[in-house]
């Protein structure tokens, strides 16, 4: 069986759906500190409220304090396709320190917190994904709903994202994307191990999480 070829690039056909009218983008790149030109590329509007796209949540994340973001291979239950998405927080020079003068009986699981990923998961479905040309999409589709949801539980965003309303649109670079983000090894979901009782705690702990001295 061929792959399906990759969706031309399009814009969506729904009428509701439209940029951001000046006022609103101007307010709004001015309240989240963003280039107005930009707000067009972070966020849509539907009816009359504002839907925040991937860009946005992921320039949020970087913020935050984003490490990485781990997606698995979707998988087809009865027509519906279901994926995790995983974000994981960056560990910075103050968290292993803040861990290594901690008793060692209480620096695995303060390590485990501190690195735990934050857990969310996409769904994609023909009854949840209205435009028929996109059905050919759905295990992308997935992904990117499992990645918007995991970003905006890990920056505190309570709604709902773009990618996962019915009318969302997939482009050329926006199957690319998603397939990229799937792990192929799961050697790579291994957490990463806990800083060590022997000193230098900081300097160790942190050749251990990234394989390379800081």
């Amino acid at each position: 069986m061929t792959a399906p070829e990759v969706p031309p690039r399009t814009t969506s056909s729904i009428q509701a759906l439209k940029p951001l009218e000046m006022k609103q983008a101007q307010e709004l790149a001015q309240y989240y500190h963003v280039p107005q030109p930009l707000m067009n590329t972070f966020a849509i509007q539907f009816g009359d409220t504002v839907y925040w796209k991937e860009a946005f949540l992921l320039e949020r994340a970087h913020q935050r304090g984003l490490q990485r973001i781990e997606v698995d291979k979707p998988v087809n239950a009865n027509g519906e396709w279901t994926t995790e998405a995983r974000i994981y927080p960056r560990i910075t020079a103050s968290m292993i320190e803040a861990i290594a003068k901690l008793p060692e009986a209480e620096r695995k699981e303060a390590w485990a917190y501190m690195t735990a990923p934050t857990r969310e998961w996409g769904h994609a479905s023909t009854s949840n994904v209205r435009m028929s040309t996109m059905h050919a999409w759905l295990p992308e589709i997935a992904i990117k709903r499992g990645v918007c949801r995991a970003l905006r539980l890990f920056c505190g965003i309570g709604q709902t994202s773009y990618e996962e309303l019915p009318e969302v649109v997939v482009e050329p670079k926006d199957v690319e994307e998603a397939k990229a983000r799937v792990i192929q090894d799961d050697k790579s979901k291994r957490p990463p191990s806990p800083p060590p009782a022997k000193q230098p705690a900081i300097q160790q702990a942190w050749t251990d999480t990234t394989g390379s001295k800081q």
